[in-house]
């Protein structure tokens, strides 16, 4: 699946290309793939119920991230996944 602002393959967001600052990502995806959000201007994330992997360095230096949720469904947390999120408060 591909869109506007998403690269999508077999359940794996592999890169989100977008602009916006508060995204969401769509159902169905069940891991957000390595440096998948690097150094992109998002603010706050909303993650689909149902999600399992979040890869290594996923949210990389996204320095204006202030907000994510977790779903229940996550059953694992890669490396380095929010490092340079200066922002981050609490996931």
């Amino acid at each position: 699946m591909e869109n506007d602002a998403f690269i999508i393959r077999s359940g794996v967001l592999e890169q989100y290309t977008g602009s916006e600052t508060v995204v969401t990502v769509p159902a169905g995806v069940k891991e957000i793939g390595a440096k998948a959000f690097e150094q992109q201007p998002v603010e706050k994330v909303i993650l689909p119920a149902g999600l399992q992997k979040i890869g290594d360095s996923a949210f990389y230096e996204c320095k204006e991230l202030r907000e994510i949720n977790l779903p229940e469904s996550l059953t694992y947390l890669g490396k380095y996944v929010f490092c340079g999120c200066k922002k981050l408060q609490a996931v």
